[in-house]
């Protein structure tokens, strides 16, 4: 059986469901190797799962990237677009074609 066939659902999130606290935090720490492999690398990364818990539905365990019960996460930043300004500035004598 593949990895990924055995990956369920709970029912009343549709979150990805864990079977114990130690399945759950293992899939924490993977979230935060791929978040410092990026930031290492200087390329966005959008895996932001901070804890786990358990849900009282499903008797599962799930993932969030709220800190804790009552405070959400912070926005992502979007990084800002280059306009021909910036190039400009940072390029004397090359002319923008766009």
């Amino acid at each position: 059986m593949s990895r990924n066939s055995r990956k369920t659902l709970c029912r009343l999130s549709g979150k990805r469901r864990f079977r114990d606290h130690l399945e759950a935090m293992k899939a924490i720490r993977r979230a935060d190797c791929t978040r410092k492999a990026a930031a290492e690398d200087g390329v966005p990364c959008r895996r932001r799962e901070r804890r786990c818990y358990e849900c009282e539905q499903c008797k599962g365990w799930h993932l969030t990237s709220w800190v804790d019960a009552l405070t959400p996460p912070r926005p992502m930043q979007a990084e800002p677009a280059a306009t021909p300004a910036d190039h400009a500035s940072s390029a004397i004598g090359v002319r923008w074609l766009g």
